[in-house]
């Protein structure tokens, strides 16, 4: 639609233009050469304002984080969540992904909520486990096209995994964090190296809350987009890997890809819309 804008303040700039150059200059017109040339030239600017609303409009209204459905979500790669401080994405992955499975991180108090963990290397330059981060985990919903934040969770975590070379096992991780309260200064002394400590005590996490809070909205956007499309006989196929990631493909040839709340979550909803549409092709990996 932006191009109709564009054509309207063409059309209004031309016409003030034809008036102001092809004509007499407006200054050295008479009165009733003015009176005569008015009409056109208030045509002509109503026309490029006019041009211009609609242009702005447009371009506020088709933003991603004012419309939930918008089809720029679709285009959001699903490892937008990770930050490449780690050297390998999928150490990154993994963790977070445990992080997940961990109560003490991660938890859901509703059943339509959807819990995500983003997570910032404090000692970049440690290639070998034990890792050195800080998590923050969030649950969130969708409501009335804005995010809510349910619930949360941020603070330092030591993590160790065998130094072993295989795909990463999420039972052989396991953790270490400080208490609260008063315990806190003591414990981060014991378990971080002191070149990690001084970054903990002066952390901010806003960024990487921020960073959570736009993953959660284009996930949940794009999850609610595929259970919509289930629902109206749209999907031809999907895909749900170990970590939940599912990727949708439409009859018309477009995909998706988001990650699902809970492990064969999108097969349930397949299943509940069955009688109706008939058989999906599913695979599983």
């Amino acid at each position: 639609m932006d191009y109709i804008s564009y054509i309207i303040i063409a059309i209004g700039i031309g016409l003030s233009a034809w008036v102001a150059i092809k004509q007499k200059p407006w200054w050295i017109l008479t009165k009733e050469e003015k009176k005569e040339k008015l009409p056109l030239v208030i045509a002509g600017l109503v026309l490029a304002v006019l041009g211009l609303v609609m242009f702005i409009f447009l371009y506020q209204f088709s933003a991603p984080h004012k419309n939930a459905d918008s089809d720029n979500f679709e285009k959001q790669p699903i490892k937008n969540l990770t930050t490449n401080s780690f050297g390998n994405d999928q150490i990154e992955e993994a963790i977070t992904r445990y992080l997940l499975t961990e109560k003490c991180f991660s938890w859901r108090n509703r059943d339509d909520s959807h819990a995500f963990c983003a997570i910032e290397n404090l000692k970049p330059d440690q290639e070998l486990f034990p890792l050195y981060v800080w998590a923050y985990c969030g649950e969130y919903i969708i409501q009335d096209n804005e995010l809510k934040t349910i619930s949360g969770s941020s603070g330092p975590v030591k993590i160790n995994y065998p130094n072993e070379l295989s795909y990463y096992d999420l039972s052989k991780f396991s953790y270490e964090a400080p208490g609260d309260g008063s315990n806190y200064a003591k414990d981060v002394k014991k378990i971080f190296p002191e070149d990690v400590q001084q970054k903990i005590f002066n952390h901010d996490a806003g960024d990487l809350i921020k960073r959570a809070e736009n993953y959660a909205f284009i996930n949940i956007s794009n999850w609610n987009s595929i259970k919509q499309a289930v629902a109206d006989c749209e999907i031809k196929s999907i895909m749900q890997t170990h970590n939940l990631e599912v990727t949708a493909t439409f009859k018309d040839g477009k995909t998706i890809t988001v990650q699902e709340p809970g492990i064969d979550d999108i097969f349930d909803i397949i299943n509940q819309n069955k009688d109706k549409c008939g058989e999906i092709l599913m695979g599983t990996e």
